[in-house]
């Protein structure tokens, strides 16, 4: 609220196009330090961690589903080995269930941390998986029983926290799995591009 009742006291008229500017400047901050060189070892790590796993599952609640949903789509396209934890009907804690050693984890937590998914990457780490942490800061309470920890940065003047760094490491992570795929992969995804259009998803170029 103490957000919102900035935004509201800032003039308006010509200043919202102010607003708009520092969006934009503060949005390209963000992605210039979550890929700075420093970062780069980070996301490597991540990617190499997720391509030995037996299966990968997902979590990214409240305004950061969109960043686990994404990831958890186009690695469907390629993989059969992803669940994204979505929580449908109650379902969160079952859809962790068979979580083990051969599994990792990949979880999108900022402030104010979600409390499932604080619950997700410790479950994880007692059944002896391993866990991605996709977060803000090195205390974050997702960090210490992270395996590999991609620090973002989402610094925003709106009001929630920035999700745009979030989406895109999760672009990235999925992009790295593509390209180092085999083919295998090629093939499913051959699959699924059949499979949308058998069902008219998407408008026919005219």
């Amino acid at each position: 609220s103490r957000r919102a009742d900035a935004l509201r006291k800032r003039s308006h008229d010509d200043q919202n196009t102010g607003l708009i500017a520092e969006m934009l400047h503060t949005e390209l901050g963000n992605l210039e330090e979550t890929f700075s060189a420093e970062r780069h070892e980070q996301i490597l790590a991540a990617h190499a961690l997720l391509t030995h796993a037996k299966h990968i599952y997902v979590v990214g609640l409240r305004s950061l589903f969109p960043a686990a949903y994404y990831f958890s789509y186009v690695c469907g396209m390629f993989l059969n080995n992803t669940t994204l934890l979505s929580g449908i009907g109650g379902s969160f804690a079952d859809e962790l269930r068979r979580i083990g050693p051969d599994g990792a984890l990949v979880a999108f937590s900022y402030p104010p941390y979600a409390q499932d998914a604080l619950r997700a990457v410790q479950f994880s780490r007692e059944r002896g998986a391993q866990v991605v942490a996709i977060t803000d800061s090195p205390v974050s309470p997702i960090a210490a029983p992270s395996d590999v920890l991609v620090v973002v940065r989402n610094s925003t003047p709106s009001l929630f926290p920035s999700v745009v760094p979030a989406l895109a490491v999760s672009q990235t992570l999925a992009g790295l799995l593509v390209a180092n795929s085999n083919e295998d992969s090629l093939r499913e995804i051959a699959n699924s591009e059949a499979q949308l259009k058998s069902f008219q998803v998407y408008i026919d170029k005219a």
